[in-house]
Order: structure tokens, then sequence, then C-alpha cells
């Protein structure tokens, strides 16, 4: 790599005066990340409950999944540290994005490793399918895997509270469809028809409000 081609150079200057310190050679970015690639495996494996959240996510109710993306904006860093980590395993090039193929590699690795059951390469595609909430995006961004895994997390009454205000913005008590299209209808694909579909799909038997609202 040029980094590899920068440090051995720069070891091979004959005057000292020019040459890089021990301290200096230490900090060099080759070495420093190749350090980091060499981490143990331990570090690299997926938590097989964050594999298990993610496969679960597929199964929810498509509103369900964007009321999750709403909660995942509401969390403190001390309640994702968990998270963090795991989405750095699948993100193995650091751009703060995960690709199919990370994805794919990641769980593949990880069930090579034994530490979690094999997934198919269908079932893969339609975890990646169902967490990205721009369907025209083909990365997962870091909220929509929080949303996914959200069921790992603690989430705590201020989550709740925070993200009830976000969809009440006009602070009546209760929530409609039209807060939801309101919040993400410019964040998501969905267009207004399919939100208003996936709403009321969530009061299908369900012995709830009959304005279809949801009350604080």
């Amino acid at each position: 790599s040029p980094q590899a081609v920068d440090f051995i150079k720069s070891l091979l200057v004959t005057d000292p005066t020019q040459r890089p310190t021990a301290e200096e050679i230490q900090k060099s970015e080759w070495l420093t990340t190749w350090a980091d690639a060499e981490g143990s495996a331990e570090d690299r494996e997926l938590n097989p409950d964050i594999v298990q959240a993610l496969v679960s996510f597929k199964e929810k109710d498509d509103m369900l999944k964007l009321l999750s993306e709403v909660l995942s904006f509401t969390l403190l860093p001390d309640q994702l540290e968990g998270l963090r980590k795991q989405f750095e395993i699948m993100d193995s090039e650091g751009r703060g994005e995960i690709s199919l193929g990370d994805l794919k590699n990641a769980l593949v690795m990880n069930a090579e490793a034994g530490s979690l059951g094999s997934l198919s390469e269908e079932e893969i595609e339609d975890i990646f399918q169902a967490m990205r909430v721009r369907k025209t995006e083909m990365r997962i961004h870091w909220h929509e895997f929080i949303a996914a895994a959200l069921s790992q997390v603690e989430i705590d009454d201020r989550n709740l509270e925070l993200a009830f205000e976000r969809l009440d913005t006009e602070h009546k008590g209760y929530i409609e469809v039209e807060n939801i299209i309101e919040l993400m209808g410019g964040y998501t694909d969905e267009n207004e028809d399919s939100i208003r579909k996936m709403w009321q799909n969530v009061f299908k038997d369900r012995n709830v409000d009959r304005c279809r609202r949801v009350s604080k």
C-alpha cells in the first residue's frame, strides 16, 4: 500500500536528524492501521443477539420500522455503546455505513467462526432490504442500524417522551397518521398513500381508538 511504502522510505532516510523518532514511528498511519486490523478475533465477533435482532426486524410491520427510526434519534451515547462496536465490525472500511457486501461478509465470517447459525444469502438480502429506510440508498446508515437493533437497547421513559414529542409537534396529546407523514414523508421513499396504509394496518384487529390515534 502507499502508506507502507511511505513508512519504509521514512526508515531509510540516512540523515538521523531527518529520520523519524521511535515515538513518531509508533504513531505512523500505516503502523496504527495495521495494529488495529490485527485486533483479536474476539473483537471482530458479532453478538448473536444483535444478529437475531436484525433477523426479527425484517418481520416487523412497516410502520413499526419507521417508528423505530424515530426512536433511534432519542438515544444517548451510553445507550448505544454496545451497538457502536457491532456497527464498526460490519463497517469494515470505517465509512460510517454498511453495504450489502459488508453485511454478507460480517455474517458469513461469524457463521464460519461458529458464533452464529448460518443464514442464506437470500435471508441476508431480506435483512438488508428491511433496514433501508430509503430504498434508493444502497447502504445502511448508523440510525437505520440502531432502529433495526433497537430490541438490544434499554429504552427508558425519556426516550419514549422525546419520540412522542417529535411526532406530536402541535402538542395535542395524541398522534395521527398526518404526524407520521409530516415527519417521515421526506425521509422515506414511501408515498403518502403507502404510509396511510401502514398506519391502518397498525390498528387492524386491535381494540384501540376508532379515530386511529395514539394517545400519550
